[in-house]
């Protein structure tokens, strides 16, 4: 009976020791840096306008995530692989590519966060709306899909 109550105790002390382990390997890693692209838009009318409110929108907040470092590049949109090559000139971790399509009153706000190591999407963004004026929304939601990437808790 006295190595069943041992075996007990080890095995519960073999559960304390790797807990906090595992705590620690689910920790948050080091200060991360993002680079925002103005996005594409697809529409009969010009509205490129808009890029600059968006670039406001997604760096203020994002900002609000303490581990996270925002970066704008405000020339030109750029494509998947031209982001790489950006990302790396600019030391970001990630870059956030995307673009919006207007047709009559529809609106589709698209975006991809991609690794800037190894240009894979770790998360993808995609939301229809009924009203042009939905991409605020959008850009709103989508800021929040990326604080919650980033290790954030709560609300934006």
């Amino acid at each position: 009976m006295a190595t069943k109550k041992n075996g007990g105790i080890g095995l519960l002390l073999g559960v304390l020791l790797v807990l906090p382990t595992a705590g620690t390997l689910a920790a948050p890693s080091a200060a991360k840096t993002v680079l925002i692209t103005p996005f594409r838009f697809y529409a009969p009318a010009d509205v490129a306008f808009l890029n600059p409110g968006i670039l406001e929108m997604l760096t203020t907040r994002l900002l609000r995530v303490g581990s996270l470092s925002v970066k704008e590049w405000t020339k030109s949109p750029v494509d998947p692989a031209e982001a790489m090559v950006l990302a790396q000139k600019q030391q970001a971790d990630f870059i956030l590519v995307g673009g919006i399509t207007i047709f009559d009153d529809r609106v589709s706000t698209d975006a991809r966060l991609l690794d800037a190591r190894d240009g894979q999407p770790v998360l993808l963004f995609s939301r229809f709306g009924r009203r042009p004026g939905d991409v605020l929304e959008h850009v709103d939601l989508l800021a929040a899909e990326m604080a919650e990437f980033f290790g954030a808790k709560g609300g934006h």
